[in-house]
């Protein structure tokens, strides 16, 4: 794709959304939501069941934190669904590609495989925040292609990229980064 400034992304769109998501639910920020879900989990140990299997017996009727070993595949199982669950979800958003040729000013990555802007400061991230006119979803496929996707219709599915949104991008992903920003150049 880059050998032709990734001017027929579009038929590679199916396979970039699938690993878009791939990527998204294995990210780090993606993970400890996951546990932070299987930790507020509670539950009890079963001590016995009826031959007939229509009764359980618990060894507490005070549900407790499940232990560690439970939340980590609980986690490892989450995550394994949310990819093979695939990019449908996105089919529902327009997307566009820009590109830079520029290695001094490229699009960035980060340990977040994919961000959103809007007009809501720190919102939940829902399907309704998703969907919602304001949101933009930005993937950075590598420095120099970056995948936008919005309810709106953009203008251009395919265009180079604006210097200003370069930077600004790049702004966005020091300030979101938990752990490491990846470019061809330091800034």
């Amino acid at each position: 794709m880059a050998a032709d400034a990734f001017a027929g992304w579009q038929q590679h769109k199916d396979f970039l959304l699938d690993f878009m998501q791939m990527m998204r639910a294995r990210s780090p920020l993606a993970m400890r939501q996951r546990e932070a879900e299987g930790r507020n989990l509670r539950g009890a140990a079963i001590t016995g069941v009826t031959p007939d299997r229509h009764t359980l017996t618990v060894d507490s009727l005070e549900l407790r934190p499940l232990p560690e070993h439970f939340i980590r595949n609980f986690t490892i199982s989450k995550t394994l669904d949310e990819v093979k669950a695939g990019a449908s979800w996105m089919d529902q958003l327009d997307w566009c590609l820009r590109y830079t040729d520029d290695e001094k000013d490229p699009y960035c990555t980060t340990d977040q495989a994919l961000f959103m802007i809007g007009t809501a400061e720190n919102p939940p991230i829902t399907m309704e925040f998703l969907y919602h006119t304001d949101t933009v979803l930005i993937f950075p496929m590598c420095w120099q292609a970056c995948l936008f996707g919005s309810t709106r219709k953009f203008d251009k599915s395919y265009d180079r990229a604006h210097p200003g949104q370069l930077s600004s991008i790049r702004s966005d992903q020091k300030r979101y980064a938990n752990r490491f920003v990846v470019s061809p150049v330091a800034f």
